[in-house]
């Protein structure tokens, strides 16, 4: 019984075709790398044709195609559809011979697929997109261990250029979030010197991108405090134990005109372990919040000042009448 019209399949091709989508890949133009991919498969099996085929809704779209003059075709007579169905390598010895492609147009055309074989393109969510796959006008008695190595090594390298682009978008999306919020936002290698340095970052300590970038992280502290925390600084960097990590401290910040005001700081390492690692900062100045605590603690002195002197008021109203 054929269950591929079944709702759990249509839920996780649904799913499926999400996940393709969200990388942005699709229609997008040549990219070397993919290229180079398709080449190299062709050429270590020794065939006229590669692709890197990922199956969309209603066609299958070659990201990179070697020896294939279309740059796609209909789903419903793509031999990829087999390998990202069973999420398994598929090896067509002889189209001809086949069931499942004897009458496929992309046989019985002139020059049509004899050979064929597909490694699915599976990425880490599970999900398989297409396949890297390599085709022939002659036939085969199928792959040699070599070859279906080769052809596998080639499909994880697509596979991770493929998973790369949404680690990018993400990175993206990060980057104008950081770029937009009104904290400033730092980060520092494992010797402490700045590697990143938000428009925020700018405006609240008044050194502009250009001029921080490769300066020590004390810059961001006043000259009479920089010495007691140089210490707290490069012991983060170096991924040593500090307070500063995984909390929030209150500290004095340094403008780069010399005035000071009140920040409140976290620290997260990132990357590997040091000195290749470091760890980013997350500033907020405080000004505000702490004017309204002092605003705040005057009116609850005042107000306690009023209530313990009530009752001597009080008394000297009475004793006024």
């Amino acid at each position: 019984m054929d269950r591929s019209n079944s709702p759990a399949c249509q839920s996780i091709e649904a799913a499926r075709l999400s996940a393709l989508l969200d990388l942005e890949i699709l229609d997008t133009p040549a990219e070397r790398e993919f290229d180079e991919i398709t080449r190299l498969a062709a050429t270590a099996l020794g065939v006229a044709s590669s692709a890197v085929s990922l199956i969309d809704k209603e066609r299958q779209w070659f990201k990179s195609r070697h020896g294939i003059p279309f740059p796609q075709t209909s789903r419903d007579i793509a031999f990829c559809t087999h390998a990202v169905a069973s999420g398994e390598i598929v090896v067509v010895p002889d189209a001809t011979t086949d069931d499942r492609f004897r009458s496929n147009p992309l046989v019985t055309q002139e020059g049509g697929i004899r050979f064929y074989a597909g490694v699915p393109l599976i990425i880490g969510s599970g999900y398989c997109l297409g396949t890297l796959c390599v085709f022939d006008p002659i036939p085969r008695k199928g792959l040699t261990e070599a070859h279906e190595a080769v052809l596998r090594d080639l499909a994880k390298l697509a596979t991770d250029l493929i998973e790369s682009r949404r680690f990018r978008k993400m990175g993206e999306i990060a980057a104008r979030v950081v770029d937009a919020t009104s904290d400033a936002v730092l980060a520092a290698d494992g010797q402490g010197t700045i590697v990143y340095w938000n428009p925020a970052a700018e405006r609240m300590f008044g050194h502009a991108r250009d001029e921080a970038m490769g300066r020590n992280v004390e810059i961001i502290i006043p000259p009479r405090l920089a010495t007691g925390h140089r210490e707290i600084f490069a012991r983060a960097a170096a991924g040593g134990a500090t307070r500063l990590v995984g909390a929030s401290v209150e500290l004095a910040g340094g403008h780069a005109d010399g005035s000071e005001f009140p920040i409140e700081l976290s620290l997260a390492r990132w990357g590997a372990e040091p000195p290749d690692g470091g760890f980013a900062a997350i500033v907020r100045n405080i000004s505000v919040r702490k004017r309204l605590e002092r605003e705040r603690e005057q009116a609850k002195a005042f107000l306690d000042t009023v209530v313990t002197n009530l009752p001597a008021m009080l008394f000297v109203k009475d004793t006024q009448t």
